[in-house]
């Protein structure tokens, strides 16, 4: 009985070698994806996507998160938004402006502070550790929101946006904080 590769005269698909991977990062290690050759940008934001899933890779070994499922649910979403926003070729958010990035308040570690984590690496704040407030008051180490700042103009835990280095970008979100009013409604003496 011939196979059904025979019967319609096609070839029998070779079968590839298994390897071991992380889905997590070999995206973006592998320039393989592109059809193209990368751009300076894209090169860029390979580089500081690595090193966030770096980050990410190390938080998913350590076992206090994996015992935390409010922690490992943050760390899977922010993950799985990573590589969404690799595999769409959508733009997505744009960096956070290297003014806004540079400008971030440190705080001063207070008994208060210390009760509270590091959304993103999941470590108390210690006494000489630089700790960055963003405007929502949400609370990070710098070696940690740093690297995503470069990436996304948000908040990590509640998407509060910031501004950027990108116009087109700046002008969508003003506009969409400030709504201009319709020109074209009448005025209506019932209504004053």
């Amino acid at each position: 009985m011939a196979s059904y590769f025979d019967d319609h005269n096609i070839s029998e698909p070779k079968k590839r070698k298994e390897k071991f991977s992380n889905p997590d990062t070999d995206f973006f290690l592998n320039y393989q994806y592109e059809e193209e050759a990368p751009t300076e940008a894209a090169y860029d934001f390979t580089q500081n996507a690595v090193s966030l899933a770096s980050v990410f890779e190390a938080l998913r070994d350590n076992n206090r998160i994996r015992e935390n499922a409010q922690q490992q649910s943050i760390l899977d979403n922010l993950v799985t938004q990573l590589l969404d926003e690799a595999y769409s070729n959508a733009k997505g958010n744009p960096p956070a402006s290297k003014r806004f990035i540079s400008n971030l308040p440190t705080v001063k570690i207070t008994d208060k502070i210390k009760e509270n984590t590091c959304s993103i690496c999941v470590e108390n704040f210690k006494d000489k550790e630089k700790v960055y407030k963003l405007p929502c008051f949400h609370y990070f180490h710098a070696p940690c929101i740093v690297p995503w700042l470069k990436l996304h103009n948000t908040c990590p835990i509640c998407r509060s946006e910031y501004e950027t280095d990108d116009p087109e970008y700046e002008k969508k979100r003003k506009a969409k904080l400030f709504p201009q009013e319709d020109s074209e409604e009448e005025w209506d003496p019932f209504y004053g």
